[in-house]
Order: C-alpha cells, then sequence, then structure tokens
C-alpha cells in the first residue's frame, strides 16, 4: 500500500535525523524533523484507528522532547524521565481501558518503577529537598489514583514509595537523636498504638475485614 510506502520512507529521514543528532548535536532542524514524523505517524493511526501506532507516534513526541531539552542543553535528569513514564502509564490505561489487564500491568509497572524510584534515589541526600518533595508528590498522587481506580498495584506502588521516601529522610534524624530520645519516641508509638488496639479492637477487626474483601475486588 502506499500508505505503508509513506511510513516506511518516514524512517529515513527519522534516522538521519536521529544520527545527525548523536553525531554533532541537537538542533532545531532535527527537532521539527522528529515533530513533523510523530504528527504524520499520529495523523494515520487517528484514521485508521491503529492503537499501537499511536502509542509509537507518542513515543516520537517523547523524542521530539527529548530533542528539545538536549538542544536547549537540559541536563536535569527528571525533565527526561517524567515524558517516558506518563507516557508508559498512559498506554497502561488505554490498555485497561481495552480489557487487556496484562498489558495494563506490565506498562504500568514500568512507569510506576521509573517515575517513583527515580525520584526516590535522587531524593536521598539529604540536601535534595526538591527531589524529596517531587518523589512524596509522586508517591502521593499514585496512591490516591490507586485507590479512586481500585488498582492494587498504584496502591502499592504509591503506599511503598511514600512509606520508603518518608523512613528516608526521617531516618537519619532519628539516628542522630540522644538514646534517651529514641526510647521516648519509640515507647510513645508503641504505647499509643497498644491503647487504640485495646479500646478500638472491634472497630478495628471489622475495619480489616472490609478492607480485606474490598482489596480482593480490586485490579491486582
Amino acid at each position: 500500500e502506499l500508505r505503508l510506502v509513506g511510513l516506511m520512507a518516514a524512517v529515513i529521514p527519522l534516522a538521519e535525523a536521529v544520527a545527525r543528532g548523536l553525531d554533532s548535536g541537537w538542533s532545531l532542524t532535527t527537532t521539527l524533523t522528529l515533530a513533523i514524523i510523530s504528527a504524520t505517524v499520529a495523523a494515520d493511526a487517528i484514521i485508521r484507528r491503529q492503537r499501537h501506532e499511536f502509542y509509537a507516534s507518542l513515543g516520537l513526541v517523547v523524542l521530539t522532547i527529548w530533542s528539545i531539552w538536549l538542544d536547549a542543553a537540559i541536563i536535569e535528569e527528571q525533565a527526561y524521565i517524567l515524558p517516558f513514564g506518563l507516557l508508559l502509564l498512559g498506554i497502561g490505561w488505554a490498555e485497561r481501558h481495552e480489557q487487556h489487564q496484562a498489558r495494563f500491568q506490565m506498562a504500568s509497572w514500568l512507569g510506576l518503577i521509573l517515575l517513583l524510584g527515580s525520584s526516590f534515589l535522587q531524593s536521598l541526600p539529604r540536601e535534595a529537598l526538591g527531589y524529596t518533595a517531587l518523589a512524596s508528590f509522586e508517591a502521593f498522587v499514585a496512591l490516591v489514583i490507586g485507590i479512586r481506580a481500585h488498582s492494587r498495584h498504584y496502591v502499592l506502588a504509591g503506599g511503598v514509595a511514600l512509606l520508603a521516601t518518608t523512613l528516608a529522610q526521617i531516618g537519619p534524624a532519628f539516628i542522630d537523636l540522644s538514646r534517651w530520645a529514641q526510647l521516648g519516641i519509640t515507647g510513645t508509638i508503641l504505647l499509643a498504638a497498644g491503647l487504640l488496639a485495646l479500646f478500638r479492637k472491634e472497630q478495628l477487626l471489622a475495619t480489616r475485614r472490609r478492607l480485606a474483601s474490598e482489596w480482593r475486588q480490586w485490579d491486582v
């Protein structure tokens, strides 16, 4: 078909643009070439209602965004990670809409690990307050989305990331405290938990059973 010939012909300037960018640096010409090709592939995918071809066009959009950042000499890792991570999550939700649970899980896990994992690792240095805020925000958003959409892996990923970020920030400060302060804080937490379990035992058990029942009905 002429359509296939045209799409295959688009691979030539695409490969040439990428090669030129890798060899002599990314330029406005490279970015415009990528943008035109991505728009062409997207238009063909929309007209023919080809979901996977549309995913490919979005991948080219991400490559175009990267080209813009490289041309502007932006070296911030999150500027490159965020577009690709969000693309993976978007593909996951599209596959969920099409009732493809395995693809939804695979794309979502890849996106969540990329986004949450990268921001968590960058938040580990004590002076990285911006990355700490980003890691906490991303984890909280993933947790909320998981609860609203009844998605277990979003809840698990968001919950684990939020807990890990909190422990990574509070842990060193707790270790720096005196031994008496550590014992006092630990004892207070244990006492409060014990009193809560003693006086709210039935309510806690009922809540646990209800949440466990709802959890089993959610998507994996």
